[in-house]
């Protein structure tokens, strides 16, 4: 079987991705092959463009993408718990942005018959992300505060959602363009661009915020720091700004973040990584929770767009610049 496939043959910009044809397999014994229905596009698959893997994952030459939602049309013959026909998301190294793959078994979540792939694609890394950040890297009760950084985009619409099922009071950055979407996600906006942050918290909350989610990184971390009421956490998750630096120039962020931990005011710094090797039972239960709110109507993951599999170059190009509002998903051509 031929599968279309978006190839990285050498680190870059949009323009190196290129599309070819190759074989699928073979078939592990306890592995499926899935005609993808829709692939996720992340800022993960921009750094792994880059040259810039996160740890574990494949180098380059890959075929891109981490996330899948589709339909199993070839079983491995140790395959127990699935079937033919079944439809599924699941998370891989690479590989996501192919017309077929093959993917072990453990990583396969059912999704019911009804629900749309491009949205169930969208709970593997955005939702389960932001999950795990709300309900294992903290424990926010309702009514707590928390600043969400690009909270217009995949993952910060999704912990908006998700933190409306958890009552908080929620505040996030965006362009002042994105305001009134931002506002459609019961999140009070904040002009980054215009508008001292940690000023603006302060004015709003009085106090701050017991949790602050930042994909954002760099400088801005010591910033979100400033905003946390006593007893506070912030999440690094993503570190955008710091992908393309060498790892010695992390060293004296590092090195401050670990003197503010000692400090006697509750306030903690967690960095927010998700490998699902090492976290399989969790992965598998958070995922499968996730899908039960999606079927039930309880979350309704965001698309901006949606590409054409063979213009995963024009969708990096889109993500890269700033201007999409939630997801963006590769279709099948």
């Amino acid at each position: 079987m031929k599968a279309k496939q978006i190839w990285v043959e050498q680190s870059g910009g949009p323009e190196v991705l290129t599309v070819r044809e190759t074989e699928v397999g073979p078939l592990a014994a306890d592995a499926v092959c899935i005609q993808v229905e829709a692939s996720g596009v992340t800022q993960a698959d921009v750094i792994a463009r880059k040259g810039k893997p996160h740890p574990g994952s494949p180098r380059i030459p890959l075929v891109l993408g981490f996330e899948i939602a589709g339909t199993i049309v070839q079983l491995g013959t140790r395959v127990t718990a699935l079937s033919l026909g079944q439809r599924v998301v699941a998370v891989v190294n690479s590989g996501g942005y192919s017309s077929h793959i093959c993917v072990e078994e453990w990583r396969c979540i059912p999704i019911p018959d009804e629900v749309d792939a491009i949205r169930a694609v969208v709970l593997v890394v955005n939702y389960w992300t932001a999950w795990h950040m709300l309900h294992h890297a903290s424990n926010l009760q309702p009514g707590k505060r928390l600043l969400v950084h690009g909270v217009s985009g995949g993952v910060g619409t999704a912990l908006a959602q998700l933190g409306n099922l958890c009552e908080l009071e929620m505040y996030g950055t965006a362009s002042v363009n994105k305001h009134d979407f931002v506002r459609t996600l019961n999140v009070t906006p904040i002009d980054y661009r215009q508008d001292d942050f940690v000023a603006r918290i302060a004015e709003l909350t009085g106090d701050g915020v017991d949790l602050v989610i930042d994909p954002i990184g760099g400088h801005n971390w010591k910033r979100s720091y400033r905003t946390l009421r006593k007893g506070g956490r912030l999440l690094l998750s993503g570190i955008q700004s710091l992908a393309d630096k060498p790892t010695i120039a992390l060293l004296p962020s590092a090195i401050q973040m670990l003197f503010l931990t000692l400090l006697p005011d509750g306030k903690s710094i967690r960095f927010v990584g998700l490998i699902p090797e090492r976290q399989r039972d969790r992965y598998r239960e958070d995922l499968s929770q996730l899908v039960r709110s999606l079927a039930e109507g309880k979350i309704n993951p965001v698309i901006s767009q949606t590409f054409p599999l063979s213009a995963a170059a024009e969708a990096h190009r889109y993500l890269e610049s700033g201007e999409a509002l939630g997801k963006v998903v590769l279709i099948p051509d």
